[in-house]
This record gives structure tokens, C-alpha cells and sequence, in this order.
């Protein structure tokens, strides 16, 4: 009776193993399963991260004044509307009144309202979007969907994020039929151990039925037997039990750990295969344990070929692998590191030598009485390149817009040159016509007071020969006295001389404006550049003779091959420049020197000085030190570019608070350009 209730009693333990066995493994099953979703779930919110950042990249441009609203959407548009990954997972746009902003297939919903549209279910999956982005910015949204190409409706999980300054939501998701697959593998392979287990369990309980019909016929043979036997067979019969009982607990102890193990290991295996990361498992030595496929696929090693090797010897550089080799031992003994439970960026190394960016994530895990790591590796190197073609096309856009604003403002420095010059044109007819009739009647009126100023000689002299009478000559005295006769005849000659003198002036600034407005020849031409500084210097003098004083020390020079006005130009800018620098009063000093083949033309003046930081982009175009308003920024680099097509050379040596000199270096002769050979 009492082997009886043994063996039910042993059936019940038996059957309450098995139960509970097959609960941790429906659990593991679902918590499988819920690990594969919030992997795709964390897959997809990383992409849609990755798109937002790029549409924050072309806000910013926006925001910056390099690319207007309109511009900055369209690049945004054209950029995610190609993109896919997972073979066919794409991004849509849609903003907060549901209307479909941009979708790769679908372009009939361009412009469309989406909250009726419903998924198989009747989910209304645009309301449920919605109200996560009011209540949280972003979110995961899980409904069932029709796959692209295909009848067939699938469990979908998609993240959406709103991007606050255009009003639009970037969304992207991913199919779960993908994890069912995996998750109906990894349950085959469960209940494949789950059926050992039972087989085990019942082949087990058979074994001690055996054993314990056994002890039951040798017991009822003992008690056939004579009274001294059956005491000894009862002593020894004790003692097996206690043997067996010992080595029974000691095997079912050892099946229990050894089915965890294999349990978790078995776990972890189907789990990281089908992880499209890699996950690398080292133990206490650092050594490889476990190695999935998409560590294969990443680093080009296969499982065989690592198993027992030193990880960061294969796949780290020399620098992460000395700073491995002096962190591990206290991992080893802690499980604790600078790194542990981090993301962070490294360089990792292929099998063919070539350096890849990754994404690696390190969490400890104590096992068979030894701290190992288990490492999560990712591929960013598409990340990375995206995000540097990104970053070129920024810097291209950038240099691009720099340079259409370097010939915008050129064209409107040209147009202005053109608008001065025809401006210089008309002023210099219009002032040349009454100049020739006002000189003109000068001289007439200058002849007309001569012969006046004979009369009055010659009738003064012809009183006195008379000799008049007392009261007459008083008269002719009192006269003379009253108007200073003598006065206003040489007052009058220095004021004709002066009119004079004024109108040479006003004809050298009208040809000086007529040299400013003539277009520059083709070819070059001998030029007086003495002359050609004078005829300057009466074209700006009214801006620099109130607070400067100019001192010209020419030498004597040979005439240069040159455009006159191009240089006249030049020199035009140095006298402005200096003006500029001179606060109050000061002096420019202007001087001509012959050099060999060439001339040298210096303008110094004893104005503030130009910084040292500065001394090296003067000549840039646009950059300028004038408060704004007060210069483009393109006047000396305009003429070093004039001074360069005329192979000459300008310089300038300048001291802070002390003043600036400019040097232009012409040749004498342009430089003979040889014909080519064919």
C-alpha cells in the first residue's frame, strides 16, 4: 500500500514539473515575442529619428536665410521619398489635418484627409496617430494593413513623430509578419525540447516503477526466507534506498540545471539569430562564446573562425584594444566598466581590413560563476555616409549660394560702374555746353574792360594835358575817389584771372569725367600715368580737400602699356581708402618711381593703419572693415584682379595708428603672347 501511494505521489511531482515546464515556456514564447516587436518597434522610431533630423538640417537652412520654406520642404520631400530599407519599408508625410503630404507609392492621397480611412479591423489608425502626437509628440500606433504589391493584409507597427515648426508628422512602419516567422521557429524549437522533457519525465517514472517492483519481489522473498535473512536483506535494502534516494535527488538536480541552461542558451541563440544586429558573446578571458550571423554579415568572420579568439584582437584597432586590455580586469571582476550599459560610437574592423563605423551597446551577465559581456553591435556606416553626404551637399549648397552672391554683387558693381560712367557722360556734355558760351564771353567781356580801362588812361591823361580848372580837376578827383577807380580796375583783372582759372578746373573735371565714362579699349595703349594720377585726383579732390593734404613726388616716366581708365580706376580707390583712414587731418602722399622695366606707384597715407588679423584678407572679395553702408567689400579686391590682367603686382605694408602704403608694380610692356601650336 505504501509503494502504491509512493509512486502516485511520484506521479503527481512528476506531472507538477511538466506543467510547470510547459508554463515558462508559454511565457518565454510571449516574452520572445514581445522582445522581436520592440525591436522593430525601436528599429522604425530610430529611422524616423534619422529622417527628422534631416528635416531639422534643412529647417535650420531655412532658418538661416540659405534656402526659403518652399525650397527647404521640396529637398526634404525629394530626399525621403527615396529612401527604403528592409527591402520596401518607406517614410510618408502627412500634416495635423490628416492630409497626405508626401507617400512613395500611394500618389493619389497627396492632398487627401486620412481620418476616415480605416485599417482591416476598422481601426481608425489616423485619429489614434493624432491623438498621440497631441498627448506626446510621437508615438507607436500598431494596426493591420495591406502589403505594397500584395492582396494580403499584415499585423503593422509604425512610429510617427511631429516635426512642430511646418506642422507635419514623419511616419514610418515595418510588417510583423516577419517576427510571426521568427516566433513560429523559435516555438517549433521550444516544444521540440519540451516533448524531450516529457519523454525524459515519463521515461524516468517508468525506470522507478521498474526499480520499485524490483525492491518489491526481493522483499517478499526475504520474507520467505529464515528471520537472519530477512534482517540482512532488510539492513541492505535500507541502505540501497538511501543510496538510491541519494542519487536520485543528485540526477534530478543535475537534469534541472542542465534543462535551465540549455533552455536559456537555446533562448538566446534563436533570439540573436534572427536579430539583424550583431550579438557577441565574450566570456571571463574575453574570448568569443557565441557569434551571430549578423556578426557574419558585418565583420565577414564566421562563427568558426572566432569561436575562442580573443575578441578585440579580430575586430577593434590598437588604440580601443589597449584601453580593452587595461579596463577587463576590472570587469572581470566586477562586471562593471566605463562602457557597460552605454551606446556609444566606435570604429570596429573587418576581416579584409577595412574600417567600419558601428553602434556598440555592452551589458554584463554573470554565468558559470564568471562575468562575461554580451555585445550589440550595429553597421552605421550607411547612417554615416548619409549623414556625410548630407553635410557635403549642405557645404555645396553653402558654396554655391556664396558664389552666386559674389556675381550678384559684382553684376550690380558692374551696373553701377556702367550707371556712373553714363552718368559721368552726360554730366560732362551738359556742363561743356554752357562752359563754351560762359568762356566765351568771358574773354569778350575781359577785351571789352581792357579797352574800358584804356579809355579811361587815355581820357585821364588827355585832362591833365589840358590842364582844367581848379573846380574840374576836384571834381575828376572827388570821382575817382568815391568809386576807387584804381582799385576796381585791379580788383576786376584778378577776378577775370580767377574766372579764368576756375573754368581750366571745371574742363579738367569734365574731361576727366569723359575719361570715366569711355569704355575700356580691346587693346592696350601707351599711357602718361603722371597724367593720368592728376586726372584723378581732380575727379575725387572735392572729397579729399577738407581734411587732406596731398603731396605728389612724381618722377620722371616712361609711358606705359596700359588701360588708362582701369588704372585710373585703381588709383581712384587707393586715394578713397585713404581718404577713409585719415579721421580728422592728415596728408597722402603720392609717388611715381621708374624701376628697370617696370614703374612703381605708392599712395601712403597718415591715417589709422589696417590690424595685423586683417593684413591678409584686404583683397578678398566682400570683406571690408567700413561700417555698413560705407563699403561693398569689392573695391580692392576689383583691383588687384585689374592690377593681376595688367601682370603687375599690388602690395600694402601698413602699422596700426601709423598709417598704410599701397604699391602697384606695372610693366613697362605687356608681356608678348605667343601664338600656339597646333
Amino acid at each position: 500500500m505504501d509503494q502504491r501511494a509512493l509512486t502516485r505521489n511520484l506521479w503527481i511531482v512528476l506531472s507538477g514539473v511538466l506543467a510547470g515546464f510547459l508554463i515558462v515556456t508559454v511565457f518565454s514564447l510571449v516574452g520572445l515575442e514581445l522582445a522581436l516587436k520592440q525591436e522593430k518597434q525601436q528599429q522604425t522610431q530610430q529611422l524616423v529619428e534619422t529622417a527628422y533630423t534631416l528635416m531639422q538640417h534643412y529647417h535650420e537652412q531655412h532658418h538661416e536665410g540659405a534656402l526659403t520654406e518652399t525650397e527647404a520642404k521640396t529637398r526634404v520631400v525629394e530626399a525621403l521619398q527615396s529612401m527604403r530599407y528592409d527591402g520596401g519599408n518607406y517614410y510618408w508625410i502627412h500634416d495635423l489635418q490628416s492630409r497626405m503630404v508626401m507617400h512613395p507609392f500611394s500618389q493619389e492621397l497627396l492632398g487627401v484627409n486620412l481620418d476616415e480611412v480605416q485599417d482591416t479591423n476598422g481601426k481608425y489608425l489616423f485619429r489614434e496617430m493624432h491623438r498621440l502626437l497631441t498627448e506626446q509628440g510621437s508615438g507607436v500606433v500598431s494596426y493591420v494593413w495591406p502589403k505594397p504589391g500584395s492582396a494580403e493584409s499584415a499585423e503593422k507597427v509604425s512610429f510617427v513623430k511631429l516635426f512642430e515648426p511646418w506642422d507635419w508628422v514623419i511616419g514610418s512602419g515595418v510588417y510583423l509578419d516577419d517576427i510571426h516567422e521568427t516566433f513560429l521557429h523559435s516555438a517549433i524549437f521550444l516544444v521540440a525540447i519540451s516533448s524531450s522533457v516529457v519523454m525524459m519525465v515519463f521515461t524516468a517514472g517508468f525506470l522507478f516503477r521498474r526499480e520499485t517492483l524490483f525492491q518489491r519481489r526481493i522483499l517478499a522473498v526475504s520474507q520467505r526466507s529464515n528471520q537472519r535473512l530477512e534482517e540482512q536483506v532488510a539492513e541492505r535494502t535500507g541502505e540501497l534506498s538511501k543510496a538510491y534516494e541519494k542519487i536520485k535527488q543528485s540526477r534530478e538536480k543535475a537534469l534541472d540545471d542542465k534543462h535551465r541552461a540549455e533552455y536559456s542558451e537555446a533562448l538566446f541563440r534563436g533570439m540573436a539569430a534572427a536579430a539583424q544586429d550583431a550579438m557577441i558573446l565574450i566570456d571571463g578571458q574575453g574570448k568569443v562564446r557565441y557569434w551571430n550571423p549578423a556578426a557574419t554579415r558585418i565583420f565577414g568572420y564566421t562563427e568558426r573562425e572566432v569561436q575562442g579568439k580573443e575578441l578585440h584582437g579580430l575586430i577593434t584597432s590598437d588604440k580601443d584594444r589597449q584601453q580593452f586590455q587595461r579596463a577587463f580586469p576590472h570587469f572581470q571582476n566586477t562586471g562593471q566598466g566605463s562602457v557597460v550599459g552605454l551606446v556609444i560610437e566606435v570604429v570596429g574592423l573587418t576581416k579584409s581590413g577595412e574600417s567600419i563605423p558601428v553602434e556598440l551597446s555592452i551589458n554584463s551577465v554573470n554565468l558559470d560563476q564568471q562575468w562575461q559581456a554580451i555585445g550589440i553591435v550595429r553597421d552605421i556606416s550607411e547612417r554615416k555616409q548619409t549623414e556625410l553626404e548630407l553635410l557635403q551637399k549642405s557645404r555645396d549648397q553653402a558654396a554655391l549660394i556664396s558664389e552666386l552672391e559674389m556675381a550678384q554683387d559684382q553684376l550690380v558693381q558692374s551696373e553701377k560702374m556702367a550707371a556712373i560712367g553714363q552718368l559721368a557722360a552726360g554730366v560732362a556734355h551738359e556742363i561743356n555746353n554752357p562752359m563754351g558760351f560762359i568762356g566765351s564771353n568771358l574773354n569778350t567781356l575781359e577785351n571789352y574792360f581792357d579797352d574800358l580801362v584804356q579809355l579811361y588812361q587815355q581820357t585821364k591823361s588827355a585832362v591833365g594835358q589840358a590842364q582844367p580848372s581848379d573846380e574840374l580837376r576836384l571834381k575828376i578827383s572827388t570821382f575817382e575817389q568815391q568809386y576807387e577807380l584804381d582799385f576796381l580796375t585791379q580788383d576786376l583783372t584778378d577776378l577775370f584771372n580767377e574766372t579764368q582759372e576756375g573754368i581750366l578746373r571745371i574742363r579738367r573735371i569734365v574731361t576727366g569725367l569723359k575719361g570715366l565714362s569711355r569704355s575700356s579699349p580691346a587693346a592696350m595703349e601707351a599711357v602718361d600715368i603722371n597724367a593720368e594720377i592728376d586726372t584723378t585726383l581732380n575727379i575725387v579732390w572735392n572729397e579729399l580737400k577738407y581734411h587732406c593734404q596731398i603731396e605728389k613726388q612724381y618722377s620722371p616716366l616712361p609711358k606705359v602699356e596700359c588701360i588708362n581708365t582701369e588704372i585710373g580706376q585703381v588709383v581712384m580707390n587707393l586715394l578713397m581708402n585713404a581718404s577713409h583712414a585719415i579721421e580728422e587731418k592728415g596728408v597722402i602722399t603720392i609717388r611715381t618711381l621708374h624701376e628697370a622695366d617696370c614703374i612703381r606707384i605708392e599712395v601712403s597715407d597718415t591715417g589709422k593703419g589696417i590690424a595685423p588679423e586683417h593684413l591678409g584678407k584686404i583683397f578678398d572679395p566682400f570683406f571690408t572693415t567700413k561700417p555698413v553702408g560705407k563699403g561693398t567689400g569689392l573695391g580692392l579686391s576689383v583691383s588687384y584682379g585689374i592690377i593681376e590682367k595688367h601682370k603687375g603686382k599690388l602690395g600694402v605694408q601698413s602699422k596700426l595708428g601709423e598709417g598704410s602704403t599701397f604699391t602697384i608694380k606695372l610693366p613697362i610692356n605687356q608681356p608678348v603672347v605667343q601664338p600656339m601650336k597646333v
